[in-house]
């Protein structure tokens, strides 16, 4: 997994396969003769591009950015121009002279079922980056069975593990099958007009925090992935949190209380105050008071999504907001 996912407390967005309830036997205490059967949830994860990608459909986001006339260049200075670029994840298929060619899971170019090929410029990496020797030679298929089932690699991976917990800060680790949340440029169409090739730039963490979702670059339920920072307004105040709606009130989603931020962390007298001395509110929803007026309209990133049953669930935490796991 060293060679597969970024460092460590790099927030990032999982798509649950399955999940299962198991009962296996254990010891109440290391004395103990008697097995106990206990059930234990099991959550089956997975990083890779066909399973987060999956329902995501780029005729939108490509038809809203090529009608521009002025062209959207990533600099090294994390700046975007002409609006933010739609962040979409990928699997590094090779590494090549001037850049590496990139798996997005099979994401529908348009309507007509054409699949999205892209492609990664070292120029387009904020940052210092390193590419690392794939000496392994493993098809993609095993990469698959590695990843998910967890088996065990006969590669070097200690070795790229101290690489990653060393340069983890400042360099980029480039090899084959590394997965990253990438940014789609801009695309820029031939002469006659046809999509050949799209363009990736792999953005900074703080750079990758601050890109928004616009209403032009999401189409549909279905295209809504974690991750995702929106503006959204308080649409209702429940007893454990918020209904809020986001994309000029096309979509509604709802904020826990523990997902209301540093507001969370409000002491019981604060909680009193907020209910007002002789108000009939109840004081522990001391949300109703804070989020209200101008403070009704707010970003918040995207954390769980299920489009079968249109639940969309958003966070203000500071360590979701800034994707740093070491906030948490």
């Amino acid at each position: 997994l060293t060679q597969v996912l970024p460092p460590v407390n790099t927030i990032m967005a999982f798509s649950i396969l399955q999940t299962t309830t198991e009962e296996v036997t254990t010891k109440s205490s290391p004395s103990s003769k008697a097995a106990t059967p206990v059930k234990k949830r099991r959550i089956e994860l997975s990083p890779l591009p066909n399973h987060v990608n999956s329902g995501i459909r780029l005729d939108e986001f490509l038809s809203s950015t090529t009608s521009s006339s002025s062209k959207s260049k990533f600099a090294s200075t994390a700046n975007y121009e002409n609006g933010t670029p739609m962040i979409i994840r990928g699997r590094i298929v090779s590494v090549e002279d001037h850049g590496c060619i990139v798996d997005l899971g099979g994401v529908l170019l348009s309507a007509t079922g054409e699949k999205a090929k892209a492609f990664l410029k070292f120029d387009n990496i904020e940052g210092d980056y390193e590419v690392v020797d794939d000496e392994e030679g493993d098809d993609d298929d095993n990469m698959d069975e590695d990843v998910e089932d967890d088996d065990g690699r006969d590669t070097k991976p200690m070795d790229v593990d101290k690489s990653s917990s060393k340069t983890a800060g400042s360099k980029r680790l480039l090899n084959k099958h590394r997965v990253y949340d990438f940014a789609i440029l801009p695309p820029q169409t031939s002469g006659e007009g046809s999509l050949s090739i799209l363009q990736l730039s792999l953005p900074s963490t703080s750079t990758l925090a601050t890109l928004r979702t616009t209403s032009e670059m999401v189409p549909s339920l279905s295209s809504l992935v974690p991750g995702m920072l929106m503006d959204v307004q308080v649409e209702q105040h429940a007893k454990n949190g918020m209904c809020v709606s986001f994309m000029k009130g096309v979509y509604r989603g709802a904020l826990d209380e523990d997902h209301l931020g540093g507001w969370r962390s409000c002491d019981e007298k604060k909680k009193k105050g907020l209910g007002g001395g002789d108000s009939k509110e109840d004081p522990s929803m001391w949300w109703k008071k804070v989020f209200r007026g101008k403070h009704a309209k707010f970003s918040a990133r995207i954390i769980a999504v299920d489009a079968a049953t249109k639940i969309v669930r958003l966070s203000l935490n500071a360590h979701i907001l800034s994707l740093r796991g070491e906030y948490s």
